[in-house]
């Protein structure tokens, strides 16, 4: 008796706290009270990123009602599709009442366990009620990721490197793994080839690695594999690679190179021919020289200008050497000091600068030669400390010029510097005495910027006074800027500057500006900008009788960008008000205000191994008398690095077209055409021809001009010997091999270390004695239409013959077929991963066009197979067919990889009869 009112009391204790629970969880408008009674619970299973479908029975308490309400109450967050409340409905005979059928979607961050996902209460007249519990369960998903480092480069040997491997738990499990790593033989990774660790679900972790480059590596490439796998598994479920470049001990043929120059230009004008030469190279170990003696620039603009297009204009001499802690360089050099202390270039002279242990050292000094008949000289020097404290230092300057007239001026200042972090803040500070005009003036400056989460503020003021136009800056110069993200599309920045210039001989010139502006990404494909900008320039002569002038722009601009198939669309209009102030001779002022609108549409495309195109159109309407063309109307188009073989010699073509139209000097066309060529012995030839119609000649017709150069590369420390030589062929089948009747390809450059060759009329090359390491070659010298074969180029050993594969251009489209029962799934394909795999397991990424469609360039010929992962689309898929795909050279090859919807799960529990346990059954029905 005393247990039975023990069990009793249980059960109505348990009532009662079911019917709590259900006051809590309910919301405003739950059809049930606290009479509600909680019977068996119906049970599902389903994985991660999936959809199951269930049938909810009406409780046999119930089975005798006249009408039937039923009402879903979420206790979990799964979304639940099908209608969450409404009336029960009897079957045709009216013996029963019809179940409740619901669909769940299961998040892609569920864990695995069981999940209390719903209530489903069924409510007949009166106050009594019933509570069928939905539980999920969700089974374990077990998935890994790993990403590393991809290359290191320029390595010593006897380098000791450290880097992460990052192991993504891409499943819903903690998962125990670990992390092998494989190295080439001799190279050690820590103390042990296997690191455990534990990961939780849909997070990360780092593995932390370390190695050291044996010192006794060759040079070439050495490639270290790493691979993640659950604790007790042999097979890696992720896998990575990490390529590792390592300079040759001894390199066979160090020394100088000397590439002498020959240039011949015609131009409306005339012509000329000069020469010039160019030295690089090693000249010991870890040191380096650069230098130049370039043909001196003329004083015409047009044959500058040819000079130019070729790549022989520069400083008529410059000369650097070099190392990894310390550069000295002689010509034209900078002085590279600080804002207070001179930081513009001077003219001929010497500058060294040396950078070791957290200790900065900087000395110039060098003679004026920029203001025509000026002369004078530039010294300084700086030196700074790195510490806890940040970069603390100081530098000291002089200048001094001499005009024709006898005018003279001098500028002495030193100062000091320091640069750190306060809290969030990186600050830098500098203060400097400037003595100029037989007095002294104090100069300072500060900047202080800070970065936080979704935005960045940066502050800055400079007074430098008695500064130059040729050495040290002379400003009063206030700004601040401001960048703030409000959402994840959607960015605004701000700035503000107040510039007080003194610098230009005989005036002094103030700017002020204000420019806001955001930007906003209306999808993947398209974003949008607005901004509004003020800016004022005034300046004013330091002598009487000079007068002052002006400009002003008051502008509201707007921008679109967007990407259809491969263009890079952009357009851009404007409407503002700009204008001009003049003092006249008079001593009156003369202000004018006119209104600007202009608009500016550009599109550029990459032609992939066909170089870069674009193209676009503008027009700007200016009203008279602001100083400005009042109706210009511009169009250009621009093709660069198209590749052409010519008498199998690979050339790449340059092009610019250029249209100007304005009411003041009407139409106007300007057209540019350049060809470069790699020539057999280390010889190159480049071609320029230009009619520009803004550079006019002596006669006042538009400037044309054609430049020719002839380079060549010789060694000078080391003749070339004869030595083992290889063969770079094309290989048609792509088998990896040369086979009867694939010939030599000539022109392809190549280079071994420093050593630099071409291949031959036959295909055959030659490389001095000694040189070891795997030969590679310059992409830009192989014939349109051919790659290296992917085999050689993977590997990391020593290759002689180079085969040169022909390629094909794949595109993979996915496309959703009906099921049996005509069920096409309507999803997005954007988020599928497509890729291809050779036949030595090799992985090839596309390009995504739209809707899925994924496009293969330089494609090497061979079958391939055809991967596609879907875990990323909306609803789950399945590939029906289409895994296997032929490429054939220069082929535009089409290919189709057709999807269907998965397999729906529905599942009945059995029915609640006198007789019924009421619980819900293991097994469930299955339809498509």
């Amino acid at each position: 008796m005393r247990n039975r009112a023990a069990t009793l009391c249980g059960t109505l204790a348990m009532l009662a706290m079911s019917a709590s629970v259900a006051q809590a969880h309910a919301p405003d408008s739950v059809l049930v009270t606290d009479t509600r009674i909680r019977v068996a619970a119906v049970s599902a299973t389903g994985a991660p990123r999936t959809l199951v479908t269930l049938l909810v029975p009406v409780p046999v308490e119930l089975a005798d009602a006249k009408t039937l309400q039923y009402q879903v109450e979420p206790r979990a967050n799964i979304q639940i599709l099908g209608r969450l409340e409404g009336t029960v409905q009897r079957t045709a005979d009216g013996t029963a009442w019809r179940s409740v059928v619901l669909t769940l979607r299961v998040p892609s961050d569920a864990r695995v366990g069981l999940l209390d996902v719903a209530d489903v209460v069924f409510r007949a007249a009166g106050d009594q009620s019933f509570a069928v519990p939905i539980v999920l369960r969700v089974p374990s998903v077990m998935s890994l990721g790993l990403q590393g480092p991809l290359e290191f480069s320029a390595l010593q040997p006897g380098d000791r490197m450290e880097f992460d491997y990052r192991v993504q738990n891409t499943g819903n499990d903690v998962a125990v793994v670990g992390l092998v790593v494989r190295a080439p033989q001799g190279w050690r990774v820590r103390d042990t080839d296997t690191l455990r660790v534990t990961v939780q679900p849909f997070s990360t972790a780092d593995v932390h690695v370390a190695l050291r480059v044996p010192t006794a590596s060759a040079g070439g490439e050495y490639l270290i594999r790493a691979g993640v796998h659950f604790a007790g598994r042999d097979s890696a479920a992720a896998e990575t690679s990490t390529r590792l470049r390592v300079a040759a001990l001894e390199v066979v043929g160090r020394g100088i190179m000397l590439r002498p120059l020959t240039v011949l230009t015609a131009t409306s004008e005339g012509s000329n021919l000069t020469a010039g030469v160019r030295m690089d190279g090693e000249v010991a170990d870890g040191v380096f020289l650069r230098a130049q003696l370039l043909p001196q620039a003329p004083r015409s603009g047009i044959e500058a200008i040819a000079l130019s297009n070729v790549g022989a204009l520069g400083n008529p001499f410059q000369a650097s050497l070099s190392s990894r802690d310390w550069t000295v360089d002689a010509g034209m050099v900078g002085a590279g000091l600080t804002p207070l202390t001179g930081i513009n270039a001077v003219a001929e002279g010497v500058s060294a600068r040396s950078t070791r242990g957290g200790r900065e050292m900087v000395m110039f000094a060098g003679r004026s030669g920029l203001r025509g008949n000026a002369t004078g000289s530039h010294v300084g020097a700086g030196m700074w400390w790195r510490n806890e404290m940040g970069r603390v230092g100081g530098s000291v300057s002089r200048m001094r010029e001499t005009f024709g007239s006898g005018f003279a001026r001098e500028l002495s200042a030193i100062g000091a510097d320091w640069s750190g972090q306060v809290r969030d803040w990186d600050l830098d500070a500098g203060l400097a005495v400037r003595q100029f005009g037989g007095g002294q003036h104090l100069g300072y400056r500060m900047q202080g910027e800070r970065a936080y989460a979704k935005g960045r503020v940066r502050l800055g003021a400079t007074h430098a006074p008695g500064g130059t136009s040729a050495f040290a800056a002379g400003v009063d110069d206030i700004s601040i800027d401001l960048e703030q993200t409000l959402t994840d599309r959607w960015r605004m920045d701000a700035s503000a500057m107040r510039l007080r210039d003194v610098g230009t001989s005989g005036f002094e010139s103030r700017s002020t500006s204000v420019s806001m502006g955001h930007a906003f990404e209306w999808s993947a494909l398209t974003s949008l900008s607005l901004r509004a900008s003020s800016s004022v320039f005034e300046a004013e002569a330091s002598a009487v009788g000079l007068g002052r002038f002006g400009s002003a722009s008051h502008l509201l601009s707007a921008g679109a960008t967007r990407r259809v198939h491969d263009w890079a669309l952009n357009a851009t209009g404007q409407l503002g008000i700009v204008g001009r102030t003049a003092e006249l001779a008079d001593g009156s002022v003369n202000e004018v205000r006119v209104l600007q609108q202009g608009v500016q549409l550009t599109a550029a495309r990459s032609l992939a191994t066909l170089g870069q195109l674009a193209t676009g159109v503008g027009r700007v309407l200016t009203g008279a008398g602001a100083g400005q063309p009042t109706d210009v109307t511009t169009a250009f188009a621009r093709l660069s690095g198209t590749p052409l073989n010519v008498a199998n010699l690979p050339v790449r073509l340059t092009g610019d077209l250029r249209y100007t139209a304005s009411a003041l000097r009407g139409a106007l066309v300007g057209l540019r055409v350049g060809a470069a060529t790699p020539l057999p012995g280390g010889m190159e030839l480049e071609t320029s021809i230009e009619r520009n119609p803004f550079f006019v000649d002596r006669n006042g017709r538009a400037g044309w001009m054609l430049a020719v150069r002839v380079s060549a590369a010789t060694s000078v420390f080391s003749p070339r010997r004869a030595g083992e030589g290889g063969l770079v062929y094309l290989d048609r089948n792509g088998n990896g091999e040369r086979d009867l009747g694939e010939e030599g390809v000539a022109g392809v450059r190549l280079r071994q270390g420093e050593v630099r060759v071409s291949s031959g009329r036959d295909g055959i090359y030659t490389v001095p004695v000694g040189v070891r390491g795997r030969m590679q070659l310059d992409p830009a010298s192989v014939p349109l239409g051919l790659v290296l074969h992917p085999r050689t180029a993977s590997a990391f050993g020593e290759y002689r013959d180079l085969p040169l594969v022909p390629t094909g251009v794949l595109t993979i489209r996915l496309v959703i077929e009906a099921d049996a029962d005509g069920r096409r799934p309507v999803v997005s394909l954007n988020t599928a991963e497509v890729w291809v795999v050779d036949a030595d397991a090799r992985e090839w990424v596309g390009r995504l066009l739209q809707n899925g469609d994924v496009r293969f360039e330089n494609l090497p010929v061979g079958p391939y197979a055809v991967k596609v992962d879907l875990t990323r689309v909306e609803e789950p898929l399945r590939v029906s067919g289409g895994e296997e795909v032929l490429v054939i050279a220069s082929d535009q090859l089409q290919h189709e990889v057709t999807l269907r919807g998965r397999t729906v799960r529905l599942i009945q529990p059995p029915g609640r009869g006198g007789q019924g346990t009421g619980r819900a059954g293991r097994s469930g029905a299955r339809s498509n």
